[in-house]
């Protein structure tokens, strides 16, 4: 189970790194991580809201 975490973890930097370095204009990739950045805020807060709620 841990070798495939870990496979999927490089699975999904790999993807990333592909987007960022090979699809995406220097510009485009600043504004994509900046949404990255925000959604993963955005999830996290909610789940805290989620969790005091319970």
């Amino acid at each position: 189970m841990e070798e495939m975490l870990a496979a999927a973890d490089d699975l999904r930097l790999m993807t990333l790194t592909s987007i960022v370095d090979d699809i995406l204009t220097p510009i485009q990739a600043v504004h994509f991580l900046i949404a990255v950045l925000e959604l993963r805020l955005r999830v996290h807060d909610w789940g805290k809201r989620r969790d005091e709620q319970r």
